[in-house]
C-alpha cells in the first residue's frame, strides 16, 4: 500500500478535532447522543487516516457504551482488538483507497 498525499487532509482534520473537542464537552455534561452525533460526524473525516481513525473509536466506544449502541459496541471493541495487527491500515485503504501519509496519521 502507497502512502498518498491528500491537499484535503489539513482542513478535514482540523474539522474533525473541532468536532471531536465539541463531543468531548457534550460528553462531559452528559448529552450523550449529542455527543455521538458530533463523534460520529468527526470519525467519518478521518477514516482514511489510521491513528486518528482509531482515537474516534477509542472515544465512540465509551459514547455507545452510554447510549446503549451495543451493537456499534462490539464493533469498536473489535476495532481495539485487532488495531495492534494493522486494522485501521486496512480499513483506511479499503474504504478509501488511500492511506493519508502524515505524522499525525500513524500508529
Amino acid at each position: 500500500m502507497t502512502p498518498t498525499y491528500d491537499s484535503s487532509f489539513e482542513p478535514r482534520l482540523r474539522q474533525a478535532l473541532d468536532l471531536k473537542e465539541q463531543a468531548i464537552k457534550a460528553k462531559l455534561a452528559n448529552d450523550y447522543l449529542k455527543a455521538y452525533v458530533l463523534m460520529t460526524d468527526a470519525h467519518d473525516l478521518v477514516v482514511d487516516c489510521p491513528k486518528q481513525h482509531a482515537l474516534m473509536h477509542d472515544e465512540l466506544r465509551h459514547i455507545n457504551w452510554k447510549v446503549g449502541n451495543y451493537g456499534e459496541l462490539m464493533g469498536d471493541c473489535f476495532l481495539a482488538i485487532f488495531k495492534p495487527l494493522g486494522i485501521f491500515e486496512v480499513l483506511a485503504y479499503v474504504l478509501k483507497r488511500q492511506i493519508i501519509s502524515d505524522e499525525r496519521c500513524r500508529r
